[in-house]
């Protein structure tokens, strides 16, 4: 953890690492030491009521209240959990001892950090490295494959010529709210999960059974984004924003011009791009654009014959994603996030500065 100080005694006894308030301490203390037995009897009940910390000299204290939103215990001894802590929190699902055998235990903490900042010059933070998150939620390493992919087509675009340095500063703008935002939705999953006030740990225990048999309830937990869906406010994206910018494109299945089934990703290629609907008139021109040669792709409503230079939106959901936009046209950066929109007759908003694209062959997109 940041801040961490490692002790350097050499005392015989138990290696005590211990989290307050943000910072790590390590402490050699006496196995006979009060606070070490305090420890020890707190986890052989259980980790007692309220999890607490031991202090640089010895004393116990409360966790803070930030600590305590995780419910975890944050004395972290190096020579494990006794077995017998162990035994006895499974023996209240009914596990007797002859029934399980400890291979590992140990105690550790959660932790929520981000780093002041993902950029400095030439050094970037992504992942574990740029910010820590309990793992509720499961979005720690998600998180971290966000981050990268975020990052390296941009990097990739500076190394090219593509696009100025300055570019590389909207990897932080873009990605922190978010990683932020999923880490806050992780804290509160961690405190309903691990909630140990009995009379709250009732009700969590009858009701969410329940809600998991009501037909549709995980579908609609899924569609209301508990895990948040990434949506820049600010960063790479044109001025005046629109109600597509800083939104990711959906990922569905289209119709090529071969007539394959591709996933839209394959068709877009990870590449600067133009993205019409049809109007039933001619396109409407976009020359800052054009002139730079970023190429573009139509696309086509569902039962169209495919066409060369278009997709076929054959599951329905590409269209009415820019129809509730109000968006004709779309300008997608490589990560397929809309750098700009425009409404049916109007013309696009400019590239960005700087911007000069060279040719490529289309690959498609991680996501």
């Amino acid at each position: 953890g940041r801040g961490a100080q490692r002790g350097a005694g050499r005392a015989r006894g138990v290696r005590v690492e211990v989290e307050a308030h943000g910072d790590v301490r390590a402490v050699e203390t006496a196995r006979d030491h009060p606070a070490v037995a305090a420890a020890a009897r707190a986890m052989e009940r259980g980790f007692g009521k309220a999890p607490a910390f031991i202090g640089s000299g010895g004393t116990i204290g409360p966790v803070s209240s930030f600590d305590r939103i995780l419910h975890l215990p944050q004395v972290l001894i190096g020579v494990g959990l006794p077995d017998d802590a162990i035994h006895a929190l499974v023996s209240r699902y009914g596990i007797g001892r002859d029934q399980v055998r400890v291979e590992r235990a140990t105690v550790y903490s959660h932790h929520v950090r981000f780093a002041a900042r993902f950029r400095v010059d030439r050094v970037f933070l992504a992942g574990d490295a740029a910010h820590a998150m309990p793992p509720w939620i499961g979005q720690g390493m998600a998180a971290g494959v966000r981050d990268v992919a975020n990052l390296c087509w941009k990097l990739d675009a500076v190394l090219r010529g593509e696009l100025p340095q300055s570019v590389l500063d909207s990897y932080e703008a873009e990605r922190k709210p978010h990683v932020k935002e999923v880490t806050r939705r992780a804290v509160v999953v961690g405190r309903i999960i691990t909630e140990r006030r009995r009379p709250v740990t009732r009700v969590r225990d009858a009701v969410v059974p329940v809600l998991n048999r009501v037909a549709g309830f995980g579908q609609w937990l899924q569609d209301s984004h508990w895990i948040p869906v990434a949506h820049y406010t600010d960063g790479l994206q044109a001025r005046p924003r629109t109600r597509a910018s800083g939104h990711q494109v959906p990922q569905p299945w289209v119709t090529g011009p071969d007539g394959v089934r591709v996933r839209l990703d394959d068709a877009l290629g990870g590449r600067w791009l133009l993205v019409r609907k049809t109007t039933g008139g001619p396109p409407v021109p976009h020359p800052a654009w054009e002139r730079l040669g970023v190429p573009s792709l139509t696309v086509l409503p569902a039962g169209s014959r495919p066409a060369e230079g278009a997709v076929v939106d054959s599951d329905g959901v590409l269209l009415p994603w820019m129809a509730e936009r109000r968006a004709a046209t779309l300008a997608l950066r490589p990560d397929a996030y809309v750098y700009a929109a425009a409404p049916a007759g109007a013309p696009l908003p400019p590239p960005p500065a700087g911007f000069s694209p060279v040719p490529r062959t289309a690959t498609p997109i991680t996501r």
